[in-house]
């Protein structure tokens, strides 16, 4: 009976105490509602942060109405706040006292996340296991756009959108934006590239320019009913929109939504215009000139419809083509319809590639990435091994932030110099120019994640940006020491110009922090790592460059110009990094080994070139390591131009094992320019 007894007290304080925060929590919560009721949008602002330090646990409506205010009003100043009140919020332990905003912010987030991680947090949410809410900090993590943002701007973006369809589209209590189907595709997409209104009532005139002029006639004979209108069998609500999106990061191809409009205004999703038309009206039997499969009013309406929506999007455009063609095979007396092309075979064609068109399509996608200059970024990896005998990866990072820092001083140049400035030729600042250049800066940022997308490691660094406004593919270049953690990771990697002149703004206002002003990424896979097997001898991947220095500085990797892809100046020797590992020691402690390296031409690559005699050498070593790293440097002055196979052959002369390495290179006619910092982390 104690046990009972006090397990009901434990019960019972816990509603009490859980009530009485319930209640605070409202209080708060409704004094800034109030406040923003009254226009004092700032006033509900502050209250709601206020509550902070008032509440013993966080309140998810607070934090949720904060973070819709602010995007509603483009309060932007507020948005590093906003994020921190939503995770702020996705710390409670009290899933059951906030049961109702925690399960309204999982409908919320439905449209853009994966149907079975949307079940699985709905199941979480029966249970009120806490576990959700991490797993809602890591989708948002995940999501972002940028390296360790203050504010994670795609969620940002994500509330702009929700408040967007909100003030737009029209209400239906039943959705979970409070809008018609339109809201949760614009939610999930974004805007549209190209929104249109179109009108497909279909008028005599239309069937005229299908049809010739006996076959309208004996068109409208057999069937007198032929009309869109209210009490037809062929009748369909005539005014749709159409949304485009155009081929982008995140649309492989251009990706068309259709909405057909209902009586009451509102919209409804439309997979097709096929399905416009109803099955039976591609099943009358009655034909044109007597003629077997022939032009059924279905196939005379989809030939209608496709044309009048082939300016709207290519697709369109091709099944109007299409139809035309079938239309005009008929009319010549050729081959019946085409199954795939016409009639209710390509209403069902149309509807499973709008289902398959559907699914492949981005769950989260950002309008604002796409204003924001690009900077176009590579990502290279040699496997090494490190003093610990440990697998290392050698990881380079290297962007052309050129163009977008060309933009942004076009869009800026008189606000941050002293004088006006009306010339619009950049080049009549110098290259290093410090007036312009002192409010850039570059990062560079290389993120691992698992497979549950968790951040494994990360670092970042600042290369020198050294501005040449006539060379827009000036390299900028960071190289890090990236330990292998485990397998099956995933990288990131960003470069991120900023200008950090307060005066100054982004050619486009988006979600973003207004410094930003470009943005490189990308994402791929770690390669599989450079793994010691006992007693054998073992080489790293080969890192090839050129104009190596005599004296070089201390705090750099590697004293020359590296090259990732390859491309070696004409006239420039040749210079090669290499490592070995677990070299045999004699009985004085040394190793002993040669290296044989050839220098071959590529024929594949130079068919039409005179051939040249290959670069051969064999070096012997003798060395009092096991571990032995250098450089070698190659005259190629005679080469000329062309693709070459560089290959490297390591003999281990105590046990007779050999290891051999291999990559490409390219003699060219002008070194590119680069920019070349190297830190190590």
């Amino acid at each position: 009976m104690k046990i009972y007894f006090f397990s009901f007290l434990f019960l019972l304080f816990s509603f009490t105490n859980a009530s009485a925060q319930g209640g605070e929590c409202e209080k708060w919560l409704n004094e800034g509602l109030q406040a923003e009721a009254n226009g004092d949008y700032l006033s509900a602002l502050e209250i709601w942060v206020n509550s902070r330090s008032d509440l013993n646990e966080p309140c998810p409506s607070i934090s949720f109405e904060y973070i819709r205010l602010t995007t509603e009003q483009k309060l932007k100043d507020y948005y590093p706040m906003a994020h921190s009140m939503y995770l702020w919020a996705l710390t409670t332990e009290n899933l059951a006292a906030h049961h109702e905003a925690i399960k309204t912010e999982i409908d919320r987030l439905a449209p853009i996340m994966p149907p079975e991680m949307v079940k699985n947090l709905q199941k979480l949410m029966e249970r009120n296991d806490p576990a959700l809410l991490e797993r809602i900090i890591l989708f948002w993590d995940d999501s972002r756009l940028t390296s360790a943002p203050s504010y994670n701007e795609r969620l940002l973006e994500h509330w702009e959108r929700i408040s967007n369809v909100r003030e737009h589209f029209n209400k239906d209590s039943q959705l979970p934006y409070g809008t018609d189907d339109r809201g949760s595709f614009y939610v999930r997409f974004g805007e549209p590239d190209h929104k249109a209104q179109i009108d497909l009532t279909i008028k005599p005139e239309d069937i005229n320019n299908i049809l010739s002029m006996s076959e309208v006639r004996e068109f409208n004979e057999r069937f007198p009913r032929f009309t869109t209108e209210a009490g037809s069998p062929f009748n369909y609500n005539p005014i749709i929109e159409v949304w485009r999106y155009n081929k982008n990061e995140d649309f492989i191809s251009e990706f068309v939504l259709l909405f057909n409009r209902n009586g009451d205004g509102s919209y409804r999703y439309l997979r097709t215009v096929d399905d416009l038309i109803k099955n039976s009206s591609f099943s009358v039997r009655e034909i044109i000139n007597g003629r077997s499969n022939g032009l059924t009013p279905g196939v005379v309406m989809q030939a209608i419809l496709y044309d009048k929506l082939k300016f709207t999007a290519n697709v369109f455009a091709d099944r109007a083509s299409s139809l035309n063609f079938e239309i005009n095979s008929i009319r010549r007396e050729q081959e019946q319809v085409n199954i795939t092309r016409a009639g209710l075979p390509l209403k069902m064609q149309s509807q499973t590639q709008a289902v398959a068109e559907m699914g492949n399509a981005p769950l989260k996608t950002s309008t604002y990435l796409n204003q924001i200059p690009e900077i176009p970024v590579e990502f290279f990896q040699y496997r090494m091994i490190d003093e610990e005998e440990k697998p290392v990866f050698t990881t380079f990072i290297e962007s052309r932030p050129m163009e977008a820092l060309i933009l942004d001083v076009a869009a800026n140049q008189n606000v941050m110099t002293e004088d006006e400035i009306y010339d619009d030729n950049l080049t009549v600042f110098s290259a290093n120019d410090p007036q312009i250049i002192q409010n850039y800066s570059l990062n560079h940022t290389i993120e691992l994640r698992n497979e549950r997308r968790e951040m494994v490691s990360h670092a970042k660094h600042t290369p020198v940006l050294a501005a040449d406004f006539e060379n827009t593919d000036r390299i900028s270049q960071s190289v890090f020491k990236i330990p292998y953690a485990e397998d099956d990771l995933n990288v990131s990697v960003y470069a991120e110009l900023k200008n950090h002149h307060d005066g100054t703004k982004p050619f486009f206002e988006t979600s973003f922090n207004n410094n930003l002003r470009g943005l490189g990424r990308k994402h791929l896979s770690q390669k599989d790592p450079l793994i010691l097997s006992p007693g054998k001898i073992s080489a790293s991947d080969l890192i090839v460059g050129y104009q190596k220095s005599e004296t070089p500085d201390a705090e750099a990797l590697f004293p020359f110009v590296v090259s990732n892809r390859g491309e070696i100046p004409l006239g420039d020797p040749l210079v090669i990094h290499f490592e070995l590992y677990q070299l045999k020691l004699n009985e004085i402690g040394h190793s002993q080994f040669e290296i044989e390296y050839a220098l071959t031409e590529n024929k594949i690559f130079n068919l039409f070139k005179q051939t040249v005699g290959d670069i051969r050498n064999t070096v012997f070593f003798e060395h009092d390591n096991e571990r032995f790293s250098d450089i070698i440097e190659i005259q190629t002055v005679d080469l000329p131009a062309g693709s070459y196979n560089f290959e490297m052959r390591f003999r281990d002369l105590l046990t007779d094992q050999t290891v051999q390495r291999k990559t490409r290179l390219h003699f060219i006619s002008q070194k590119s320019d680069r920019l070349t910092e190297q830190v190590q982390d």
